[in-house]
């Protein structure tokens, strides 16, 4: 290939390429968040919370958010509304 010719100089590739990683980053982030809820996890955040553990710190440990663990809380009758 010559000198400066190379795909990976063009405008438009590196655009594509940097919309990919944001898109692929964003992706890693969501980790469980709009997922099932499985039996394993639902006892593993009831043991969790019934020990004390906040709200904010479940939210981190499941990678769900803040009101997903809420919600889940109220469906296990482990909070009220």
């Amino acid at each position: 290939m010559a000198q400066g010719k190379s795909p990976y100089n063009q405008p438009e590739i590196i655009r594509a390429l940097f919309f990919a990683i944001n898109q692929l980053e964003a992706l890693a982030e969501k980790g469980n968040q709009g997922l099932p809820w499985g039996e394993e996890e639902d006892k593993l955040l009831a043991e969790c919370f019934r020990n004390g553990t906040k709200i904010t710190e479940l939210s981190k440990l499941h990678s769900r958010t803040y009101g997903a663990i809420k919600a889940r809380l109220i469906k296990l009758g482990l909070l009220q509304k």
